[in-house]
């Protein structure tokens, strides 16, 4: 997406983001108040940056019997990849670090727990991410690999735990049968490893799991997982070697995730977790200019967070705190004034919380917290505006919550890691920080690190709430888009459902309101219901579209591991924007990625056959200047962040002979409203790229079905012929038909009869004089508003 902004108001606004940059960020980036962005007060630490700007990905532990802190992360190296590191703390510095990688490679979320060190990686790009441990001897020197998951399927988001005797417990989120589930499995202390079991039962998808073992030597998981409607925070214990039953830890109809746990030397478990808005992810259309009518109930994925903490005990009781999460940015938010009906709570964040019990068994809660001031006001919301996330740590004593401890330094994107060790006197924190937009950013990148120091307080906290039993997690309902018609099929050819044009908050224009990439991957996947998905942040603010940056490099990464075979397949995606030639680019190729310059016709002659281009709705004038059907088969007919329908405007270009298919997008903030429909082969990555090329797709609202055809043709074929063909149409609604138009060269020349039902099927011969190059293209609309477009069929003359 590309926001024009008049000259005058630009320099203006940028005169003023950069005052406000200068107030917020001053030396070390932390303030408590900004223009568009406020901090809860807080005792502020300094914060140290590691030595190179290309750390990331950060973990904290303890090695063996070591009382000194490690640190792992990995190193990446242009053109290379990831390397895995570590290195231990002394006198409160980071000292030389080890390498753990043999050679550079595709590697995600080190970790050291006691003398193992795991990891992510990709063998190969078309191999799966898998799990791998190796230990640390006394020399510092990696043992060989041991691979933790299954082979076969994907295996990311690992969690480890050291129970009581030195075995490790491994929990992730692995790829089963076209969806994610929770895994777990041993390593005992003699390397012999358990059998991988499987934890999460209900049959939609599971997320982010966290797992503890208590004194007892009892295993605690817990993850976030797809109902149907939203997010649960689900848990289940193993004790005495049998699996209990999964419970519902938090199961309202918000979104409600994340979740982490730990374990005191009492044998209590923590548990906390994130809660976001009701309806995330269902349909949701914005508004061009003031985008002013997002709401607490309705809107974009990253409305607003809060942070719940409660104990956990084996038998399925929760015990909830006397004490909440002090949040005060809730109650600022609710007084301010002009604030828009209905949006008390948007703008305020409090977010991926971490638990960590230090050695006088008191409980630290870490997290990332802002407040958007000006996302719940009357006013129009303005945008291209970021200054990062505090860092805030507290610790709970008896009398309730500490005060918060804050660094100076910021976390900047949704997919940098935050880690937190306890030490003897507090608490060390390491976070992931920086951006590469198309600012001059004057933030540090890397790896920052900060401690705390925080004496000894009252005794630590006693139950002193009712336990409540959880509930046994019942079967999901099911999700809507999996309720989509079935009705209209087509011999070795399939309709997959996508998105072609998707941001997250690395693009700068609404990086509070559009949230992360595992965000823009969990609505896609699970509420969605889409089978593909291109993520186009804006190339500018990828590091200028540096292929070989780190940047894109993430990008990359997460596409790879957000895989579901058969189910769902990231593509190879960006926006490349420039004035009125906006266009978003797809590419079966990682390496495609480019800015502007060059222009847009000289951009073309390079492309190849692997790579195409969509122009960005809504159209310019200039779109329409020069065409190549080959890299530009498609437009956007419909785009769910303007609510804009661009049908008028496509004409231009169909009227001077360009062949151009259709489809629908979302851009920023939109959700459930646009769809890329195509009729594939299979879901791979190939199958669905080259029928997008072919242009045999539709653009929906909603998840329709819709066959246009003539005779064996497909929509987005040219067909040669003198005479008008008999054309095929069929649809599956998911409401009832209230409109259908045949439109001949941009006009309506029928409208054929639904009778109202969500199930239409004809054939017809519309009364057209044909001109020698023609299109024909169908349009219609449900009774609940929902619209779907087809791609036209052209008819030519026949060649001499």
């Amino acid at each position: 997406m590309n926001i024009h902004i008049h000259p005058k108001t630009f320099f203006l606004s940028l005169f003023t983001v950069l005052v406000a940059m200068n107030t917020a960020w001053g030396h070390g980036g932390h303030t408590a108040e900004s223009p568009h962005f406020a901090y809860d007060p807080a005792t502020v630490n300094n914060a140290h940056m590691t030595e190179s700007p290309d750390f990331y990905q950060p973990a904290l532990g303890y090695r063996g019997g070591e009382k000194r802190p490690w640190m792992t992360f990995l190193h990446f190296e242009s053109g290379k990849g990831d390397s895995i590191w570590a290195a231990p703390f002394i006198g409160g510095q980071l000292d030389t670090p080890m390498q753990i990688s043999a050679k550079p490679g595709y590697y995600a979320a080190p970790t050291l727990s006691g003398d193992w060190l795991t990891y992510e990686e990709l063998p190969s790009k078309d191999g799966k991410w898998r799990i791998v441990a190796v230990r640390l001897d006394g020399n510092d020197t990696p043992g060989a690999p041991v691979v933790i998951s299954m082979p076969g399927s994907h295996a990311i988001n690992h969690r480890v735990a050291v129970a009581p005797n030195g075995d490790l417990w491994f929990v992730w989120q692995g790829e089963n049968k076209g969806q994610y589930d929770v895994f777990a499995r041993s390593l005992m202390v003699d390397g012999t490893l358990g059998t991988i079991e499987q934890v999460s039962t209900t049959p939609a998808g599971d997320w982010r799991p966290a797992v503890s073992v208590n004194t007892h030597g009892d295993v605690c998981v817990a993850w976030d997982g797809f109902t149907g409607e939203s997010f649960d925070v689900l848990c289940r214990w193993l004790k005495n070697d049998a699996w209990g039953p999964v419970r519902t830890v938090a199961g309202t109809t918000a979104f409600e995730g994340r979740p982490d746990v730990a374990t005191d030397s009492q044998g209590k478990t923590w548990i906390t977790w994130e809660e976001g808005a009701t309806g995330w992810g269902r349909p949701f259309r914005g508004v061009e200019g003031p985008w002013n009518n997002v709401t607490d109930a309705y809107g974009p994925v990253h409305r607003f967070r809060k942070l719940h903490v409660a104990a956990l005990d084996v038998d399925g009781r929760l015990v909830p705190l006397p004490f909440p999460v002090p949040m005060p940015s809730f109650e600022r938010a609710a007084t301010q004034e002009n604030r828009r009906p209905g949006a008390t709570q948007l703008g305020v964040y409090y977010e991926r919380p971490k638990l960590t019990v230090d050695a006088s068994d008191r409980l630290w809660l870490t997290y990332r917290h802002f407040f958007q001031k000006q996302a719940g006001l009357a006013e129009d919301t303005e945008h291209h505006v970021e200054y990062g996330w505090g860092i805030y740590t507290r610790c709970l004593e008896s009398t309730g919550w500490s005060a918060a401890y804050s660094f100076d330094i910021h976390q900047r994107d949704g997919m940098q890691r935050l880690a937190s060790l306890p030490t003897e006197k507090g608490l060390l924190v390491a976070w992931a920080t920086g951006r590469t937009d198309r600012r001059d950013d004057p933030m540090p990148r890397g790896i920052a690190t900060g401690e705390v120091e925080h004496a000894s307080g009252p005794a630590p906290l006693s139950d002193a709430a009712s336990p409540r039993r959880l509930p046994e997690t019942q079967a999901p309902v099911s999700n809507s888009s999996d309720d989509a018609p079935r009705g209209v099929a087509a011999p070795d050819l399939d309709i997959y459902y996508g998105d072609l044009h998707r941001h997250t908050d690395l693009s700068l224009c609404f990086p509070f309101f559009d949230g992360s990439i595992e965000d823009a991957y969990r609505y896609a996947i699970e509420v969605g219901g889409l089978n593909f998905l291109g993520i186009t942040d804006h190339t500018r603010d990828l590091n200028h579209g540096d292929a070989l940056a780190q940047l894109w490099w993430r990008c990359v990464k997460e596409a790879r591991r957000h895989e579901l075979d058969g189910a769902f397949m990231p593509l190879f995606a960006f926006e490349r924007s420039h004035r009125e030639t906006d266009h978003n680019v797809i590419s079966l190729r990682d390496d495609r990625i480019q800015d502007f310059p060059p222009p847009l016709h000289t951009y073309w002659e390079d492309l190849g056959k692997d790579t195409f281009t969509i122009p960005h709705a809504p159209f310019r004038d200039r779109t329409w200047d020069r065409q190549d059907d080959a890299h530009r088969p498609l437009a956007e007919i419909y785009q769910g962040c303007r609510d804009y329908d661009s049908q008028e405007h496509v004409h231009k270009g169909l009227d001077k002979g360009y062949r151009i298919g259709f489809i629908a997008s979302s851009d920023h903030l939109s959700t459930s409203a646009s769809y890329a429909c195509v009729w594939a082969p299979d879901g791979s990555r190939e199958g669905i790229f080259r029928a997008m090329q072919a242009r045999r797709t539709f653009g929906a609202t909603t998840h329709i079905r819709l066959l246009f055809k003539a005779g064996e043709h497909w929509m987005g074929e040219v067909i040669e012929s003198e005479t008008v063909p008999a054309f095929t149409l069929r649809v599956a609604g998911t409401a009832p038909l209230e409109l259908i138009e045949v439109l001949h060269n941009g006009k309506v020349v029928q409208t054929l009869d639904t009778k109202g039902s969500k199930q239409f099927s004809t054939e017809f011969m519309p009364d057209i004089t044909l001109r020698g190059d023609d299109y024909i293209y169908i349009h219609l609309r449900q009774k609940d508003g929902n619209r779907a477009w087809s791609s036209p069929i052209w008819i030519t003359a026949p060649k001499e």
